[in-house]
């Protein structure tokens, strides 16, 4: 049985930031890391505290009309967030409630960060080949800028993190691309070093400026560690995961039109692609969206769907690999081909 995407999407808010726009935060910036923290050239943001539950249900609505479906044609949801006004519960309920899906239909959350949309394909292609489920909505969401938890808007990381939705449709029928392999590498080193948790602000100083409570915020964060292990293993990061899917799909390397990947920052996710290059996939097959859209997180790779869908970018029948490692040291690659 064929599984894949009828229909995928993604879902902004309306705010375009660029970095002018934030360059307030520029003096606060450690002396030799402007490189690290230079940012994006724009990205969207969403100042509405239910960012995470609009964006959510904008991404739904929006893959199901692309897909031509409607709530009672979907058996299951996906959902995952980064960000937000609360903790818990996730986004998933959201969804299933305002979308009208009828109480039998399960909504299960997962959280593996940036990774959580491709994992979130995985598991909506093991529950349709069970033959248990026709069709799974799968819906990630990052709003990082309200007054949740999500990045500490006083750090010049702020400068790298944009917000955005993404979802698509996961069944057997109308496919637009076929699922062909998975693989998972989990890098649990990066446990200790790259975590979200209740921190102090960078520079609660700009409290009053940014319309903040408050001296603490639940954020992400990494220690210096990072750094060397981003230089240590940098270029095979990407390659090693994509090679390994492709032989599950029976492919090689030569055999890939595309890689979308996640996009950190550039100082990450340069060397992924410097590597791969280097291994013999050039340039112009990655594709990322930093500098339109920033880091979104789960949302990245809907998004890149999204826009070759919409383009035309891949020819029928060519080979697309997705690499979203996320936070924690979760590391998929699915291989896909797409149908058109």
């Amino acid at each position: 049985m064929k599984v894949g995407l009828e229909s995928v999407v993604s879902f902004f808010p309306d705010t375009v930031i660029r970095r002018e726009d934030l360059a307030y935060l520029d003096r606060f910036i450690p002396p030799g890391q402007e490189a690290f923290f230079k940012g994006a050239d724009e990205f969207r943001r969403s100042s509405d505290d239910r960012a995470v539950e609009n964006l959510a249900e904008g991404a739904a609505r929006k893959a199901l009309a692309a897909a031509k479906r409607a709530p009672a044609d979907i058996d299951y949801i996906i959902a995952a967030n980064i960000g937000g006004r609360r903790l818990l519960p996730m986004v998933g309920s959201y969804i299933h409630e305002k979308l009208g899906f009828p109480q039998e239909v399960p909504a299960t959350n997962i959280q593996n960060v940036c990774a959580s949309f491709v994992d979130g394909l995985n598991l909506a292609w093991c529950l349709v080949l069970s033959g248990r489920y026709r069709r799974v909505l799968v819906v990630t969401v990052t709003a990082v800028a309200t007054k949740g938890w999500g990045v500490d808007q006083t750090s010049p990381m702020a400068k790298s993190f944009g917000d955005g939705a993404g979802a698509a449709v996961v069944s057997s029928g109308n496919l637009r691309c076929e699922f062909l392999a998975y693989d998972n590498r989990t890098i649990g080193e990066l446990y200790e070093h790259m975590y979200m948790d209740r921190l102090p602000r960078a520079n609660p100083e700009l409290n009053s400026m940014l319309g903040l409570e408050g001296d603490e915020t639940i954020c992400l964060t990494m220690d210096d560690w990072v750094p060397g292990w981003i230089e240590r293993i940098g270029k095979t990061f990407a390659v090693e995961g994509i090679e390994t899917a492709l032989a599950k799909a029976g492919l090689s390397k030569a055999d890939l039109d595309l890689v979308l990947i996640h996009h950190p920052m550039e100082m990450m996710h340069g060397p992924w692609i410097e590597g791969g290059v280097e291994a013999g996939i050039p340039r112009e097959k990655w594709k990322e969206l930093y500098h339109k859209i920033a880091n979104c997180g789960n949302v990245d790779i809907p998004a890149s769907l999204a826009e070759i869908a919409e383009t035309g970018e891949v020819r029928p029948g060519g080979v697309v690999a997705l690499f979203p490692p996320g936070l924690g040291g979760h590391t998929p690659c699915m291989i896909i081909r797409w149908l058109g």
